[in-house]
Protein backbone atom coordinates (compact mmCIF):
# COMPACT_ATOMS: atom_id res chain seq x y z
CA UNK A 1 0.00 0.00 0.00
CA UNK A 2 1.09 3.70 -0.78
CA UNK A 3 -0.25 6.56 1.02
CA UNK A 4 -0.80 8.83 -1.74
CA UNK A 5 -2.93 6.49 -4.05
CA UNK A 6 -5.42 5.44 -1.07
CA UNK A 7 -7.69 8.20 -2.45
CA UNK A 8 -7.74 6.89 -5.84
CA UNK A 9 -6.66 2.93 -6.54
CA UNK A 10 -7.24 2.23 -2.28
CA UNK A 11 -10.95 2.09 -2.65
CA UNK A 12 -10.63 -0.33 -5.06
CA UNK A 13 -8.07 -2.45 -3.39
CA UNK A 14 -9.77 -2.87 -0.31
CA UNK A 15 -13.22 -3.84 -2.58
CA UNK A 16 -10.85 -6.73 -4.46
CA UNK A 17 -9.34 -8.11 -0.84
CA UNK A 18 -13.23 -8.71 -0.24
CA UNK A 19 -13.70 -10.94 -3.24
CA UNK A 20 -10.68 -12.40 -3.29
CA UNK A 21 -11.33 -16.34 -3.31
CA UNK A 22 -15.36 -15.62 -3.37
CA UNK A 23 -15.05 -16.02 -7.06
CA UNK A 24 -16.92 -18.47 -8.65
CA UNK A 25 -14.14 -20.08 -10.97
CA UNK A 26 -11.43 -23.00 -10.18
CA UNK A 27 -8.19 -22.06 -10.98
CA UNK A 28 -7.36 -26.11 -11.07
CA UNK A 29 -9.97 -26.26 -13.74
CA UNK A 30 -8.26 -23.32 -15.86
CA UNK A 31 -5.47 -24.53 -15.64
CA UNK A 32 -6.44 -28.04 -16.98
CA UNK A 33 -8.24 -26.32 -19.72
CA UNK A 34 -5.26 -23.79 -20.85
CA UNK A 35 -3.07 -26.93 -20.98
CA UNK A 36 -5.52 -29.10 -22.90
CA UNK A 37 -6.09 -25.60 -25.43
CA UNK A 38 -2.00 -25.46 -25.53
CA UNK A 39 -1.86 -29.30 -26.64
CA UNK A 40 -4.34 -29.08 -28.89
CA UNK A 41 -4.08 -28.81 -33.19
CA UNK A 42 -6.51 -26.28 -33.12
CA UNK A 43 -6.97 -23.20 -30.54
CA UNK A 44 -9.78 -20.18 -30.03
CA UNK A 45 -8.57 -16.82 -30.93
CA UNK A 46 -10.02 -16.29 -27.34
CA UNK A 47 -11.44 -18.61 -24.63
CA UNK A 48 -13.39 -17.54 -21.82
CA UNK A 49 -13.04 -19.09 -18.68
CA UNK A 50 -15.82 -19.56 -16.38
CA UNK A 51 -19.62 -18.92 -16.09
CA UNK A 52 -19.07 -15.42 -15.51
CA UNK A 53 -16.84 -14.80 -18.31
CA UNK A 54 -19.48 -16.30 -20.51
CA UNK A 55 -22.65 -14.22 -19.63
CA UNK A 56 -20.07 -10.99 -19.23
CA UNK A 57 -19.43 -11.29 -23.00
CA UNK A 58 -22.68 -13.17 -23.73
CA UNK A 59 -24.57 -9.52 -22.81
CA UNK A 60 -21.77 -7.63 -24.37
CA UNK A 61 -22.31 -9.02 -27.40
CA UNK A 62 -26.05 -8.98 -27.69
CA UNK A 63 -25.75 -5.47 -26.70
CA UNK A 64 -23.44 -4.82 -29.83
CA UNK A 65 -25.50 -6.57 -32.31
CA UNK A 66 -28.31 -4.31 -31.22
CA UNK A 67 -26.79 -1.53 -31.44
CA UNK A 68 -25.37 -2.62 -35.24
CA UNK A 69 -28.56 -3.64 -36.32
CA UNK A 70 -29.87 0.12 -35.16
CA UNK A 71 -27.34 2.42 -36.83
CA UNK A 72 -26.90 -0.39 -39.68
CA UNK A 73 -28.60 1.50 -42.64
CA UNK A 74 -26.53 4.47 -41.81
CA UNK A 75 -23.40 2.67 -41.57
CA UNK A 76 -23.84 0.95 -44.76
CA UNK A 77 -24.15 4.22 -46.52
CA UNK A 78 -20.66 4.73 -46.46
CA UNK A 79 -19.62 2.74 -49.16
CA UNK A 80 -19.37 3.74 -53.42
Amino acid sequence: MIADYESTVGPRRKENDKSSGTQPGDPQKAARVIIELAESEEVPLRILLGTDAVNIISKELEAQQRELEKWKSISIRTDF
